[in-house]
């Protein structure tokens, strides 16, 4: 209940931003440094309380209803409807109307107060009533106050596409027919990720780790601005990895590191040598040494999990939701068209059904010169720049000045990258459109978005600045 009171009061100050409203600035330090002490969950939960707000003003009529006037004329209705059927019942001579005109009076007029009653219980239920409850918060039962929001995440790859239903590409359909078979495609293939502790943990940590690192509205809205380059920045594999960042655009960036991430991820000797890490292990390390590499493990399989659920919830709002990530977009539709006939030619060459054997034949590619060198601007295909990507981020300990632990390393920095992929998609996000989300069931980025800028990581904050710091001098 506190929380929820809490929620409220974030609202009303952070409510601006669905307009692109200028906030002032005393509201990102107080939030700033309000967020700074609260673990994720606390953290997550007050903003699923505060979307819910947002949710009962733009899309209900919860904001007219719980003023005074709206419960006065509301209790008015109800009472006028009530008197309607007691004056049909008691008051009208039936022997006028027939059978079917009585029963649909009594279920217009009954179906009329059940609804009104019905929507008042869902009123009373509502979190903008609860505020108003909170002296009476120890009589409040907890199923009142369960999630508002089903707390999953969706999932689709880009293998996945290529290899599911192949029998599409054997007939040529119209236009129409062939993106309605893609969307069911993606339906039926897509998933929902529900055990995502993990993931808005490390989320958390890591917004929480570069909002402490800014102490100026104009870093804050650099950190904003970095797209993977800031994760890599400072690792010793910085310039073997830059190029996939710096040489594409976000779209094209995003799906590289999607195909990589999903080949390093399946690559069968990544699990035959974890196996095998396991097995000395057992066979005669001794018990400290022991503990320290399956809490190493630990780590490394929680950061392999986390940058796999980002990587594909990524993927799936590119190619089912793009336009949460429309102003960053560019070119994606002709690089993913190019991209999959490159993988639908390499499929046919090579006839593989398996998911993980795809990967593993893919990652397995020798590949001289980078596909640009060898094509130019022909194709924006991203498909064996991936699997270049895909390599280095497999050899990260030969050239990183030999890292203790390949595999944590290389997992911990994707995970980075992946988060950093993620906010630069969320803060660059229409707020409309991150309006529209909570009517649909609500979506992983717009929680991103509000969170980063309860952090102080939004941009509006630095136009504040830019705002108040401005002189206006006459021109004569």
């Amino acid at each position: 209940m506190d929380l929820i009171c809490l929620a409220y009061s974030l609202f009303q100050n952070f409510k601006g931003l669905i307009v692109d409203f200028i906030l002032s600035s005393k509201y990102r330090v107080s939030s700033q440094e309000f967020f700074q002490k609260r673990s994720s969950d606390d953290s997550f939960r007050l903003i699923e309380y505060e979307l819910s707000f947002m949710y009962n003003v733009l899309h209900t009529k919860v904001a007219v209803v719980r003023s005074r006037a709206g419960l006065v004329l509301r209790i008015i209705s109800f009472f006028f409807m009530v008197g309607a059927l007691m004056f049909f019942l008691f008051l009208v001579d039936k022997d006028e109307f027939e059978m079917l005109e009585l029963i649909l009076t009594y279920s217009l007029l009954i179906g009329a107060i059940v609804l009104d009653i019905t929507s008042g219980l869902i009123l009373s239920s509502s979190d903008w009533f609860l505020v108003s409850l909170q002296n009476w918060k120890k009589y409040i039962p907890n199923y009142v106050l369960e999630r508002r929001w089903s707390a999953s995440v969706s999932q689709y790859n880009m293998i996945g596409y290529c290899i599911d239903w192949r029998w599409i590409w054997e007939y040529h359909y119209p236009d129409f027919v062939r993106s309605t078979l893609d969307k069911m495609k993606m339906l039926w293939f897509s998933s929902s990720e529900k055990n995502i502790d993990d993931l808005k943990r490390f989320i958390f940590e890591e917004l929480k780790k570069k909002s402490s690192e800014t102490y100026s509205l104009s870093e804050a809205v650099e950190k904003c601005s970095q797209r993977g380059d800031g994760a890599m920045f400072g690792s010793s594999s910085y310039i073997k990895l830059k190029w996939s960042i710096s040489e594409f655009q976000y779209a094209e960036s995003l799906l590289l590191w999607h195909l990589a991430t999903e080949l390093c991820y399946n690559d069968r000797k990544d699990r035959s040598s974890s196996e095998d890490k396991g097995l000395a292990t057992d066979n005669g390390v001794g018990s400290d040494q022991k503990e320290k590499e399956e809490s190493t493990n630990k780590n490394d399989i929680d950061n392999k999990r986390v940058t796999k659920m980002i990587s594909d919830y990524m993927f799936y709002l590119l190619v089912m939701k793009p336009t949460m990530l429309a102003p960053v977009l560019g070119n994606w539709q002709i690089v993913f068209q190019d991209t999959f006939a490159e993988a639908k030619r390499y499929f046919t060459k090579h006839p593989i059904s398996d998911h993980s054997e795809a990967c593993n034949q893919l990652i397995n590619v020798k590949t001289k010169f980078r596909p640009a060198a060898v094509k130019g601007i022909r194709s924006k295909s991203v498909l064996f720049d991936a699997c270049i990507l895909a390599q280095q981020l497999k050899h990260l300990e030969e050239d990183g000045g030999g890292l203790e632990d390949l595999k944590e390393d290389q997992w911990e920095l994707m995970s980075r990258v992946w988060v950093e992929l993620l906010t630069y998609g969320a803060i660059n996000c229409r707020p409309i459109v991150h309006a529209q989300q909570p009517s649909k069931g609500g979506e992983f980025l717009t929680f991103t978005w509000l969170l980063m800028n309860h952090l102080g990581l939004g941009s509006q904050f630095h136009e504040q600045e830019l705002q108040e710091g401005t002189k206006v001098v006459a021109v004569k």
